[in-house]
C-alpha cells in the first residue's frame, strides 16, 4: 500500500521537475539583469546552466547506446567542432592569441559537442520526444513572453528598463532582453515553428496557434529585422512545399505574409500618429541594403581572402587584421566578425580548411533535410521541424553571427543531434523505458553545470574594472586582479591599455587587447603609446588606420592636423611611410 500510494507523488515530481526544466531552458532569451563589459554574458552563462541541468535531470535512460553509432551520426557536425577547436588551441602558438580567448573558444567547442551527442543518443535511446520538448517548448515560452516585451519596449517604453524588460537599445525599434533585433527576429521564427510542430501533434488549439502565430509575427514587425522578414517568407516556404503538414499548418504558414504585411500597415499608421516617423518602418521600405554596411564588410573579407588565401589570418584575428589594414571603402563601425559564417572560416582559417568545413555543413544539413524520410511516421513531423529551425538560424549565420552566442549555439547543435541521430535509428519513441544518461554524457553534463558555474565567478573578477562598487580596490589592483582570469583576462588587458599612464609597463596589455577588440577607445592610446616609446612609424600606421574609420570619437585626436604646414604637427596628422601590416603587430 505504501509503494502505491507513493506511486503518483513520484509522477507529479517528475512531472513538475519536467516543467520547471523547460521553465530554465527559457530563461537565456528573456534574462535582462547582466553585467558589464558584456551585456548577454549572463544569458549565455543560464544557457549553458539550463542545458546542464536538462541533461543530467530530465534524459536519462537505461538503454545502452554504442559510441560508434553516436558519431556515425554526428560526425559532420563533430568535424567542424573539432577543426574549431584544434584551430583554437594552436592560434596563441601561431599568432599569439590571448589563452583566456583560446580556453573560452576550446569550452564553447566542447559544450556543444557534448549537446549534440546528447541530441543523437536521446533520439538513437528512442526518447525523441523528450528531446523535440526541450527544444521547442522553451523557444515557445521565450518567443510568447518576447512578443509582451517588444509590445512594452515600443508602446510603453516608460515601463521599461527594470528588472524584466530591458529598455531597447535602438530607437523606435525593439531589441528584447537578448538587445538585439535580428536576435529577436530569429527567436520569434524558431518559436512559430514550434508552434506548428505543438500543432501537428494536437497539443496546442487552433485558435491558441493563431494567436501565438499572429503575436510572434507582430513582434518581428516591432523589430524591423529584415533577417526576421526573409525568415517569414521561408516559413511559409515550408507551408507551400510541405504536404505532410496539416491542411490547417500549411495555411497558416501561408498566411505568416500575409499577418506581417498587416502588422507593417498597422504599425505605420501608428508611427505616423505617433512619432512622425518609425525607424523600423522606413529601413524595411526604403530598400538598400541588408544592413547599413553589410555589403562593406563582406568586400573587406573577400580582399583579405584574397591576400591571405591559404591559411587565413589567424583563428580569432579576423578584427586585428580588417582594422590594421588599409581600406579605401571601409565602413565606419567595428566589427569583430564578418558577419557571415562561411566567409569567416575562410578569412581566419584559409580556404583549403574553409572547404572541408562547408562540405560538412552541407553534408550535415542534407542528412538532417532527408531524415525524417528515414525515421517512423510519428516521429517525421518534429524532425522536419528541428531542420526548420536548423535552417533559419543557418540563414542569420550567412547575415549575422548568432552562432557565437551560447543561446543560439546550443539549441541548434541539439537539434542537429536530433537529426542526425534520427537518421540511424527507426525506433520509436514509445518503447523507450526512463532512466539516466549514460555515465559518461552524465559525467561531462555535471562537468558542464560546475563549468557555468565557475565561468559566472570567473567573470565577477572583471565585472569589478568596469562596475566597481563603493568599497571598491583601486584600479590598478582590480585591473591586476582581472588578469588572472582563466576565460576573460582579455578584458583586463583593454582596461589596462587604455588607463594605462605608462605605455612602457602595459606593452603586454597592448599586445593581449588588440587581439581582442580595436575601437576607438583602444587605437588612440595604442598609438599614444607607440609613439611615446619612439615607434613613430607604428604610431602613424595606427593613426592612419584609425582616420579611415572617420569615427567622432577621434575628431579631437585629429584637430590639430588642421593647423597651418609651418606649425610642428603631432605624429597623427603624418602618413605612414613604413610598409607595415597587421602581422608586424601579432605579438608587439
Amino acid at each position: 500500500m505504501s509503494s502505491y500510494s507513493s506511486k503518483p507523488a513520484v509522477d507529479s515530481w517528475r512531472h513538475m521537475r519536467s516543467i520547471l526544466i523547460l521553465i530554465a531552458l527559457a530563461v537565456p532569451w528573456l534574462l535582462t539583469f547582466n553585467w558589464a563589459p558584456s551585456a548577454t554574458f549572463l544569458n549565455q552563462a543560464a544557457a549553458w546552466a539550463a542545458w546542464a541541468g536538462f541533461l543530467i535531470l530530465c534524459c536519462g535512460t537505461d538503454r545502452a547506446v554504442s559510441h560508434r553509432d553516436v558519431l556515425r551520426a554526428g560526425w559532420p557536425v563533430l568535424t567542424i567542432l573539432g577543426v574549431m577547436a584544434i584551430a583554437a588551441l594552436l592560434a596563441p602558438l601561431r599568432t599569439g592569441l590571448p589563452a583566456s580567448l583560446s580556453a573560452s573558444t576550446l569550452a564553447t567547442c566542447a559544450g556543444g559537442a557534448l549537446l549534440l551527442v546528447a541530441g543523437s543518443t536521446l533520439v538513437l535511446q528512442g526518447r525523441i520526444t523528450v528531446a523535440l520538448q526541450a527544444l521547442f517548448i522553451p523557444l515557445l515560452i521565450a518567443g510568447s513572453l518576447t512578443v509582451i516585451i517588444v509590445v512594452v519596449q515600443i508602446f510603453f517604453s516608460e515601463l521599461a528598463g527594470n528588472a524584466f524588460i530591458a529598455a531597447s537599445a535602438f530607437p523606435q525599434r525593439a531589441s528584447g532582453n537578448l538587445r538585439q533585433p535580428n536576435h529577436v527576429s530569429t527567436l520569434a521564427s524558431c518559436a512559430l515553428v514550434a508552434v506548428v510542430w505543438l500543432h501537428q501533434r494536437s497539443s496546442l488549439h487552433r485558435v491558441a496557434a493563431v494567436v501565438l502565430a499572429t503575436g510572434l509575427v507582430g513582434s518581428m514587425v516591432l523589430t524591423g529585422s529584415r533577417t526576421g522578414l526573409v525568415g517569414i517568407f521561408i516559413i511559409a516556404a515550408w507551408g507551400v512545399a510541405d504536404r505532410r503538414l496539416s491542411g490547417f499548418n500549411r495555411w497558416l504558414l501561408c498566411g505568416l505574409p500575409v499577418i506581417y504585411a498587416l502588422g507593417w500597415w498597422l504599425f505605420k499608421l501608428w508611427a505616423a500618429r505617433a512619432f512622425g516617423d518609425a525607424d523600423s518602418v522606413d529601413r524595411i521600405a526604403s530598400g538598400g541594403d541588408i544592413s547599413s554596411a553589410r555589403f562593406a564588410i563582406w568586400a573587406n573579407t573577400l580582399e583579405l581572402i584574397g591576400r591571405h588565401p591559404w591559411f587565413g589570418v589567424g583563428f580569432g584575428e579576423f578584427n586585428l587584421a580588417w582594422s590594421l589594414t588599409p581600406f579605401a571603402d571601409r565602413p565606419t563601425q567595428f566589427y569583430d566578425h564578418s558577419h557571415n559564417l562561411l566567409l569567416q572560416w575562410a578569412v581566419e582559417l584559409g580556404l583549403p580548411l574553409a572547404l572541408l568545413l562547408t562540405l560538412a555543413c552541407m553534408l550535415a544539413m542534407w542528412r538532417c533535410l532527408r531524415a525524417p524520410a528515414r525515421a517512423d511516421a510519428a516521429d517525421a513531423p518534429g524532425l522536419r521541424s528541428a531542420f526548420m529551425l536548423i535552417l533559419l538560424v543557418m540563414l542569420h549565420s550567412m547575415l549575422e553571427y548568432p552562432l557565437w552566442y551560447s543561446y543560439f549555439l546550443l539549441p541548434t547543435l541539439f537539434a542537429f543531434g536530433i537529426c542526425l541521430g534520427a537518421r540511424s535509428t527507426r525506433r520509436s519513441a514509445a518503447s523507450a523505458s526512463p532512466g539516466r544518461l549514460p555515465n559518461g554524457l552524465r559525467g561531462a553534463s555535471v562537468l558542464m553545470l560546475v563549468l557555468s558555474v565557475f565561468a559566472v565567478a570567473d567573470y565577477r573578477q572583471v565585472v569589478v574594472i568596469f562596475a566597481p562598487q563603493s568599497d571598491a580596490l583601486p584600479l590598478s589592483t582590480r585591473i591586476e586582479a582581472g588578469k588572472r582570469s582563466i576565460f576573460f583576462a582579455h578584458h583586463a588587458h583593454y582596461a589596462a591599455a587604455t588607463t594605462a599612464e605608462d605605455p612602457e609597463q602595459a606593452a603586454e596589455s597592448y599586445r593581449v587587447a588588440s587581439h581582442f577588440l580595436l575601437d576607438t577607445r583602444f587605437m588612440l592610446a595604442w598609438a599614444k603609446a607607440q609613439a611615446d616609446l619612439g615607434n613613430v612609424d607604428r604610431a602613424r600606421f595606427l593613426a592612419d588606420r584609425l582616420r579611415e574609420f572617420r569615427n567622432p570619437a577621434s575628431s579631437k585626436f585629429f584637430e590639430a592636423c588642421d593647423q597651418k604646414p609651418a606649425a610642428a604637427l603631432p605624429f597623427q596628422c603624418q602618413p605612414s611611410d613604413a610598409a607595415l601590416g597587421y602581422r608586424d603587430f601579432l605579438r608587439r
